[in-house]
């Protein structure tokens, strides 16, 4: 994925099936920015992602970049119903 935009922010999925299982993703390798060593991350999270570039400059719905991102990291095609906000942080 191309970089964030400036002051990036992302957005995730909740994935519920019909019965109310929830669906995560658990979080993998990734490289220390001071080290460049390969550490492992191994936290579970609901998948989704940062919005990049080429989102903002299509004026991609929310919609739009969650199903992206879910059907990226699990191959699930979603139909999403109506967002809210479940939180709000920093990295």
């Amino acid at each position: 994925m191309a970089e964030n935009v400036k002051g990036g922010y992302g957005y995730f999925g909740c994935v519920q099936d019909p019965e109310g299982k929830l669906l995560l993703v658990q979080r993998g390798w990734y490289e220390d920015r001071t080290t460049k060593e390969k550490k492992w991350d191994g936290r579970w999270n609901y998948p989704g992602g940062g919005v990049d570039e080429n989102d903002a400059k299509a004026s991609l719905s929310i919609e739009a970049v969650v199903a992206r991102e879910v059907e990226e990291e699990t191959g699930l095609q979603v139909c999403l119903g109506s967002h809210r906000p479940v939180g709000v942080y920093a990295t």
